[in-house]
């Protein structure tokens, strides 16, 4: 089901809203939909969308720009998300007014059989708890990407009274430099004596990875 609205360059793009809760299987969603012999631009999945469907397999396109929170979480039966790349560069500062892709606050949380992740150049940022829950093992960060939040891919098997943490489980992260070639990330972190996280491996080699090997717990990264 989609609702067209007018976006905020003053253009009209189509939004998925509520789906049927007995959705199933594939599910690529298209760049484009017509209404009335006019295209329109798939731009944004709302919140609560296909939360608690039994999707199997996710396509997102190269045009959307927001995936709401919780748009997908407790897809129990998801195991893969690919994400389309878009053309469209997000900006140096805030990325706004842009063709780049968010995605919010638990858009994929609870989804327990999720392993293989897509993520593709245009991501601008990850929510909180994005990809909480979820049994992925390896995902690469695009070089597009400039905040990853708190709990991002936290799993649920570990204690969670250890306060925020990015992530605690044997997860590889390849953060791809910007254009520039800069790998350089900023964090937010709360120190926790020698309970240190030595099971999230960063493949960059930058100052990141020696500090989420030591004695903090990282919860944001940004640049």
């Amino acid at each position: 089901r989609y609702a067209l609205f007018t976006n905020a360059s003053n253009i009209k793009v189509a939004n998925i809203t509520t789906q049927s809760p007995g959705i199933t299987g594939i599910v690529k969603i298209p760049n484009y939909v017509t209404y009335e012999n006019e295209k329109y631009e798939v731009s944004t999945i709302v919140a609560y969308a296909f939360r608690c469907t039994d999707i199997t397999e996710l396509e997102i396109p190269s045009t959307m720009e927001y995936v709401n929170e919780e748009a997908f979480r407790y897809c129990e039966k998801l195991t893969k998300v690919v994400f389309q790349p878009t053309a469209k560069k997000p900006t140096a500062s805030t990325g706004f007014g842009t063709k780049s892709l968010r995605i919010s606050a638990q858009a994929f949380e609870h989804c327990n059989a999720l392993i293989t992740l897509e993520l593709a150049e245009g991501l601008y940022s990850i929510g909180e708890k994005g990809f909480r829950g979820c049994p992925i093992n390896q995902v690469v960060i695009p070089a597009s990407c400039k905040r990853i939040g708190a709990y991002c891919f936290y799993d649920l098997n570990y204690n969670l009274t250890d306060s925020y943490r990015l992530c605690a489980q044997h997860i590889y992260i390849t953060l791809l430099p910007t254009e520039t070639g800069s790998s350089t990330w900023s964090y937010k972190y709360t120190y926790k004596g020698n309970t240190s996280i030595r099971n999230c491996y960063f493949s960059d080699g930058t100052d990141i990875i020696a500090k989420y090997k030591s004695d903090y717990y990282m919860y944001e990264i940004y640049r």
